[in-house]
C-alpha cells in the first residue's frame, strides 16, 4: 500500500478518530450515558489499536481464500455482537434510548470525508469504482444531508419526526449499498464483484478501520435513531393547558421565589414562602397557588407554553423532588392538560446547559430570560 498518499492515510486515520470522538459527543446529553461514555470511546480507541495490529502483521490480507473471511471473523463479527446485545439486553436498550437523537443525526457528516478518501482509493487502484460517487455508491448524500436534517429537525425544528425516519431509512439504504458492494468486491471465497480491481484497501492499515470502526458506528447510529423515532410515533404528543416555571434556588432553604404559571387565559405568580417539597405532591405534580399578573406580563408569556419542545414532553426527565446537590439552582417546569401532568427540574449550570438538546437548551434559556423580565 506504498502508493497510497500519506495525505489520504491520515485523513482517514483522523476521520476514524473524530467518528469516535462524535460518538462520546452523542453521550453527553444524558447522565444515564455520560458516566459509560468515556469508557466505551476508551474502548473503542482499544479496539482500534488491536485492529491497527492485525492489520501491520498482515493477518487480514494473507490467506484470502479462508472462510469466513479474517476481518468479518475478527473485525466486523464482534462489533456486530455488540450491537445486536445493546438491543436485545434490557440495560442496552434504556442505554441506547437516552442517546441523543440530534446528535446521532449530526453524527452522520463523518460520511463527507470517508466518502472523500474512498475516491483517493479508486483513483489509487485499491478499491473498485462502483465503492465511489462515480460508482453506485450515493452514501455522501447522507453525510451532505445530516446538518439540514438536524438544523431543521432539531435546532430549528420545521421537518417532522416521520421525514426524519424517512430520511434514517434511506440513509441505513445507502449504507448498506455500500457495505453489500465492499463485502461482495473484497477478496475472499464470496467475492462476486470487481475482479479487475478488487476492494484490497479495507484488508491493510488504516484502512481497515472503515469496516471495523466506522461502519459500526454509523450503523448503531441510525438502528438507534429508528428505534428512538418509531418509539416516538406511538407517542402522542400532549398539548398542556399549561406551563409552570421558575428557578429554584436550593441554597436558599428559608427564602422567598417565585414559580409562574401560565394558560391561554392568564399569569400567575406563586410567591409563598415555602420548602419546595411543600409546593410539590408526587400524585397531584405542583399544587400551585398564586396571584393573577398583569395584561401586560401575560402577553410576554403566552406564547411560551406553545413552545415547549418535544423531547420535553415525552422523554424521561429528573422529577422536581430529585434535587441532587443540594447546592445547585434548578430550573422548575410543569406542565399538562386534564388527561396527563409532567413536573422536571434542569440544573441551570452553564455546564449542563451544554449538555442539553439544542431545542431544550433554547427553550430553558427563553425560560431564564422570562423571568428575569417578569
Amino acid at each position: 500500500m506504498e502508493h497510497i498518499s500519506k495525505y489520504i492515510s491520515l485523513t482517514f486515520g483522523l476521520t476514524t478518530v473524530i467518528t469516535i470522538l462524535l460518538l462520546g459527543w452523542t453521550m453527553q446529553c444524558s447522565e444515564a450515558t455520560r458516566k459509560k461514555g468515556k469508557w466505551i470511546v476508551l474502548g473503542l480507541f482499544l479496539w482500534m489499536f488491536l485492529q491497527a495490529v492485525l492489520t501491520r502483521y498482515d493477518i487480514y490480507n494473507t490467506d484470502t481464500d479462508s472462510f469466513p473471511p479474517k476481518i468479518m471473523l475478527f473485525g466486523i463479527f464482534p462489533m456486530l455482537l455488540s450491537i445486536v446485545l445493546l438491543f436485545a439486553t434490557v440495560k442496552g436498550r434504556q442505554f441506547i434510548d437516552s442517546l441523543s437523537l440530534e446528535r446521532l443525526t449530526y453524527l452522520n457528516v463523518i460520511r463527507i470525508p470517508v466518502e472523500m478518501v474512498l475516491y483517493g482509493l479508486f483513483v489509487a487502484k485499491t478499491i473498485p469504482e462502483l465503492m465511489t460517487f462515480s460508482g453506485i455508491n450515493f452514501d455522501i448524500l447522507a453525510g451532505i444531508t445530516a446538518p439540514i436534517v438536524g438544523y431543521f429537525g432539531f435546532t430549528k425544528p420545521k421537518i417532522s419526526r416521520r421525514a426524519i425516519l424517512i430520511w434514517n431509512f434511506v440513509c441505513l439504504g445507502l449504507l448498506l449499498n455500500i457495505v453489500i458492494c465492499a463485502v461482495l468486491s473484497t477478496p475472499s471465497p464470496i467475492q462476486k464483484l470487481a475482479f479487475d480491481q478488487p476492494n484490497i484497501a479495507i484488508l491493510n492499515f488504516p484502512f481497515s478501520w472503515l469496516p471495523t470502526v466506522i461502519v459500526p458506528i454509523v450503523l448503531l447510529g441510525h438502528l438507534t435513531a429508528i428505534r428512538q423515532l418509531l418509539k416516538g410515533s406511538f407517542k402522542k404528543k400532549p398539548d398542556p393547558d399549561y406551563l409552570i416555571f421558575g428557578i429554584f434556588k436550593s441554597g436558599d432553604y428559608l427564602g422567598s421565589y417565585i414559580i409562574y404559571k401560565v394558560t391561554d387565559t392568564g399569569l400567575w405568580a406563586d410567591t409563598r414562602e415555602v420548602w419546595h417539597s411543600q409546593r410539590f405532591n408526587k400524585t397531584k405534580g405542583y399544587v400551585f397557588q398564586g396571584k393573577r399578573l398583569s395584561l401586560e406580563k401575560w402577553n410576554k408569556a403566552k406564547e411560551l407554553i406553545n413552545t415547549v419542545p418535544q423531547e420535553l414532553l415525552t422523554d424521561d426527565w429528573d422529577s422536581f423532588y430529585t434535587t441532587g446537590n443540594k447546592n445547585e439552582d434548578k430550573l422548575v417546569l410543569a406542565f399538562g392538560n386534564p388527561e396527563f401532568q409532567k413536573t422536571i427540574t434542569i440544573d441551570t449550570y452553564g455546564i449542563a446547559t451544554e449538555k442539553l438538546p439544542i431545542a431544550v437548551r433554547n427553550f430553558r434559556r427563553a425560560v431564564e430570560k422570562l423571568v428575569k423580565e417578569l
